[in-house]
């Protein structure tokens, strides 16, 4: 099955890209609050940030083809 996602490669890469400004903004006391979308984040959720920044990080991987895949292998044991 194919991995499909609502958003294109570039797309995902803007994202990323405006998430990490994100982050630099408050870590760095640029700003006290920043805006993506509709939602204003502060420096206190910065952790919600970097998870943001983890799945469209993954996003890219996945779509751009660097993204590791999952192999699933059954084992059946045998008592002989």
């Amino acid at each position: 099955m194919a991995f499909t996602s609502a958003y294109t490669l570039e797309e995902a890469r803007d994202m990323l890209q405006k998430w990490k400004e994100c982050e630099y903004a408050l870590a760095s006391g640029q700003a006290e609050y920043y805006k993506v979308g509709s939602r204003e984040y502060r420096a206190i959720d910065l952790g919600e940030i970097a998870a943001r920044i983890q799945y469209f990080k993954n996003l890219v991987d996945s779509l751009s083809g660097n993204g590791r895949t999952t192999r699933v292998t059954r084992v059946v044991f045998r008592d002989l």
